[in-house]
């Protein structure tokens, strides 16, 4: 899992993307970190746990494709750029609520993910 997002993000950076559309794509999996989030190894999750992290994954790696379109739009003016950061840190905060997870906890889990392959192996399979 670590692999496919850091491959999905460099890819994007490497053809260009806008300054809008690259932040946008690292707040997808590091926006969080900007919390100060480096926690210790993450205890074991119940069942509902793994299932609320693995779908805010997912949907934020669909929010992230779809955001990523819209930024590619070079007739995007500042302020359309602006709104769309703004809604898309609205989306991504809804998401995570959903989730019933914190910005601090999504982060903590997704630096696990990339920590220990056995649970990001678990993630993938959850997201499935």
């Amino acid at each position: 899992m670590k692999h496919r997002i850091s491959t999905q993000h460099s890819q994007r950076a490497a053809h260009g993307t806008s300054r809008i559309g690259g932040l946008i794509l690292a707040a997808g999996t590091c926006l969080l970190l900007a919390n100060g989030a480096f926690a210790a190894p993450t205890p074991q999750l119940s069942p509902a746990q793994l299932h609320d992290f693995a779908g805010a994954v997912k949907e934020l790696q669909g929010l992230n494709n779809q955001v990523h379109q819209e930024a590619m739009n070079p007739k995007l003016t500042p302020a359309q750029k602006e709104k769309l950061k703004n809604e898309y840190m609205a989306k991504t905060n809804a998401i995570l609520a959903q989730h019933h997870l914190t910005a601090q906890r999504y982060t903590e889990l997704l630096q696990e993910t990339q920590r220990d392959p056995a649970f990001a192996k678990e993630v993938e399979g959850a997201m499935h």
